[in-house]
């Protein structure tokens, strides 16, 4: 779908760092011509290093992130691992022990117990998103929403609200946001849509001086989320009560009404021009 290409060149594919890290391990493991031993980096290892690897997961948060692709990554090296996981709703002994040792401060959390990694490509995973504490590699980038282990509150929580305009047929589709949100790893926990026509879209227009139509209205936690952070203001405007309003980045999605002149413009593109909707049947005076 053009539109939603569209969108994904605009806001970029800023994953999180953890996924990052492990894409480009995978990758080098794939063109790799044989294994390494992680513990001496030899070809064809006759005895591999020995890792504990514990998760503790947080059961009561049913929208926190999971750490199951990062655990297969780990269980891809040739490594002599045991694994376990811990509930921390549950396994309230086990895990105050590991989270009182550790220092822990977020949930889902991953704990390698083990020698330090002379394979390259583990050494970069650890180095990334760990941090050695004792005999340990603890992971400090938990990805967001987590657990807040301090004051049992999940963070990384946020909102979207899709402002449509019901009576532009040719206009992009704002559930295209939806997508792309779920394409860099942010979990959309809640959502509304509300037509320009409505009370509520209208003081909502008024109070951000929104002059496009469709759009979004970002609210929440979003300080979590670093990649956000950094490509928002490319795209959008961080209003002063916090809510981050989708503005320049309407124009790359296709379609869309001025609602200065109420026209519904056809936004510059990769495969023409910018016209006007002064002929369309959609078109507001």
């Amino acid at each position: 779908n053009l539109s939603e290409e569209k969108f994904k060149g605009c806001l970029g594919y800023f994953v999180h760092t953890i996924v990052v890290v492990a894409l480009v391990m995978n990758l080098s493991l794939m063109f790799s011509i044989a294994p390494l031993n992680p513990l001496t980096g030899s070809e064809n290892p006759t005895t591999a290093a020995k890792y504990d690897l514990i998760t503790i997961v947080d059961s009561a948060c049913v929208s926190c992130s999971s750490l199951s692709d990062m655990v297969d990554f780990l269980k891809s090296f040739k490594l002599d691992i045991s694994t376990q996981e811990l509930d921390y709703a549950k396994d309230t002994d086990a895990t105050r022990a590991l989270i009182d040792r550790y220092k822990l401060t977020k949930l889902p959390v991953l704990i390698l117990r083990g020698p330090v990694p002379v394979d390259p490509e583990l050494a970069k995973f650890t180095d990334a998103v760990t941090t050695r504490v004792e005999d340990a590699y603890v992971l400090t980038k938990v990805p967001p929403p987590y657990t807040d282990i301090a004051s049992s509150t999940m963070k990384g929580k946020f909102k979207v609200t899709f402002l449509t305009d019901a009576s532009c047929k040719n206009c992009y589709d704002v559930t295209l946001h939806r997508n792309a949100f779920k394409n860099i790893s942010m979990n959309i926990i809640d959502e509304a849509t509300v037509d320009i026509s409505s009370t509520e879209s209208k003081a909502l227009v008024a109070k951000y001086k929104i002059v496009q139509a469709p759009t979004i209205l970002v609210t929440g936690e979003l300080d979590e989320y670093d990649g956000f952070q950094a490509v928002w203001p490319s795209i959008g405007t961080r209003e002063p009560d916090g809510t981050y309003v989708f503005r320049k980045g309407v124009e790359a999605m296709g379609t869309y009404r001025d609602l200065k002149t109420g026209r519904v413009v056809s936004a510059p593109g990769p495969l023409g021009s910018a016209t006007n909707g002064a002929s369309d049947p959609t078109v507001k005076n």
